[in-house]
């Protein structure tokens, strides 16, 4: 269920809450058992990040000032149909997938991506339709231990990368100036680069 939806219920008194620590440091069988959405989401905003305006009900964008990409969090509509693995990362990080999954209580879905027209920002691949769409590694959680751990690895890394490379975070190309900050689409991006160039 959607966080803003479970919190109204809760403070309109018609459904109790759910202890924060319920799941933590248990651990269960894979399908069992894992991290409630709430849960997921209220652990990311401890860690600092936040969550822009959305544009989509499916997935939740929730940006860090450390990241340079956003992660995903998979809504569901109901209770019963609850996500297995509701934390969708870049493709970019693919590569340090066999280090996240070491993580105690980090499980990775059955297939190799989460596909969702949704996921601004992500890149685009084709999924047996007709066009592109956007593309993901969708993980579960067991417990709020694995999620601290999992993005205690994420902020690490990205400020390791901050801090040897300080002198080329900030380096635009003259064609891209000011378009990194907007959110607008690939295709929009290129129109506006072109009109640029003349």
């Amino acid at each position: 269920m959607y966080p803003e939806l479970v919190e109204a219920l809760q403070q309109l008194g018609w459904t109790e809450s759910e202890p924060m620590n319920r799941d933590e440091g248990s651990s269960t069988e894979v399908g069992g058992d894992s991290l409630t959405i709430q849960q997921l989401m209220m652990t990311l905003e401890r860690q600092g990040f936040t969550r822009p305006v959305q544009s989509g009900l499916k997935v939740l964008r929730m940006e860090h000032p450390l990241l340079p990409q956003p992660l995903f969090v998979k809504q569901s509509t109901s209770a019963q149909a609850r996500p297995k693995t509701p934390l969708v990362l870049h493709p970019d990080y693919e590569s340090q997938l066999p280090e996240l999954l070491a993580i105690s209580g980090v499980e990775r879905s059955d297939g190799r991506y989460y596909h969702n027209s949704n996921l601004r920002g992500f890149p685009k691949r084709r999924n047996g339709g007709a066009t592109d769409i956007a593309y993901g590694l969708d993980l579960g959680l067991r417990h709020v231990a694995a999620l601290e751990q999992l993005l205690a690895h994420l902020l690490g890394k990205a400020s390791d990368t901050a801090t040897l490379e300080p002198s080329h975070t900030n380096v635009l190309l003259p064609n891209d100036f000011g378009l990194q900050d907007q959110a607008v689409t690939d295709t929009e991006r290129d129109a506006l680069i072109k009109a640029r160039i003349g």
